[in-house]
C-alpha cells in the first residue's frame, strides 16, 4: 500500500470512529453503534392527602322532665303527679249553699264547690297565679259558669308562688243544673299554659 492509500485509510477509519461505528475485528468492516439512552423513570406525586377526623357522636340529648301528667285522668279524690314531680288532686265536689248574694249562679242551678290542691314535688318554686280549676257537666260536657261568693276563691284562686315541698289548697265554685250533678269532670291546669289533668265523678 503506498502512502497516499494509507493516508487515505486512516481518514476514514477516522470518520467511522466519529460517527460512531465500530470496526468488525474479524471482517474489518464498520459495524455502526446505537447509544440508547434511558430516561430516568419519576414514580408519580400524589397530592398530600389530608386525613379527616374520624366522626365524632354527639352526646344525646338530656330530656327534661315533661310537664304532663304520667296520666292524664283520675277519679274525684284522687292525685295525678306530673312528670316534673308536680302533684294535683281534687280533694271534693260538693254543692254548697252560696248565699242570696252570689254571683255567677244561674237561677235553677246548683251551687257547686271544688276543693283541690297543689303539691310542688319539684326542685323549684312554681308560679301559682295561672292555675285554674274548669268544671263541666252531662253526657256533652257542658262547661259550667265561675260563682263567686264569700268563702270561695275566684277563677285563679291561688296566688304568688309555691315552695317545693309545700303544698296549697284552694276552693272554686259553678253553676250546675240538677241534672249534671251526677256526671262532673274537673279540668286543672297547675300552671299557665301547661298541660291539664282532669278528674271524674259527681257532686255529692
Amino acid at each position: 500500500m503506498n502512502k497516499r492509500m494509507s493516508v487515505a485509510v486512516a481518514m476514514a477509519a477516522t470518520l467511522l470512529v466519529g460517527c460512531g461505528a465500530v470496526a468488525d475485528p474479524i471482517s474489518g468492516e464498520a459495524t455502526p453503534t446505537t447509544q440508547v439512552t434511558t430516561a430516568p423513570t419519576v414514580a408519580p406525586s400524589s397530592e398530600p392527602t389530608t386525613a379527616e377526623p374520624p366522626a365524632t357522636e354527639e352526646p344525646a340529648a338530656t330530656e327534661e322532665p315533661s310537664a304532663e301528667p304520667a296520666k292524664d285522668t283520675a277519679v274525684i279524690g284522687k292525685t295525678l303527679t306530673y312528670k316534673s314531680g308536680l302533684a294535683v288532686r281534687v280533694v271534693s265536689v260538693k254543692v254548697f249553699n252560696a248565699g242570696s248574694y252570689a254571683f255567677g249562679l244561674v237561677a235553677g242551678h246548683k251551687a257547686v264547690k271544688v276543693t283541690w290542691t297543689i303539691t310542688n314535688g319539684t326542685s323549684a318554686n312554681v308560679d301559682l297565679s295561672g292555675a285554674e280549676a274548669r268544671l263541666t257537666y252531662g253526657a256533652d260536657g257542658i262547661q259550667a259558669e265561675n260563682v263567686y261568693t264569700d268563702g270561695v276563691g275566684g277563677q285563679y284562686p291561688f296566688e304568688g308562688s309555691l315552695q317545693p315541698g309545700k303544698r296549697k289548697t284552694a276552693t272554686t265554685a259553678f253553676s250546675v243544673p240538677k241534672s249534671g250533678l251526677a256526671k262532673i269532670s274537673i279540668e286543672v291546669e297547675p300552671e299557665f299554659m301547661s298541660e291539664t289533668a282532669f278528674f271524674t265523678g259527681k257532686a255529692n
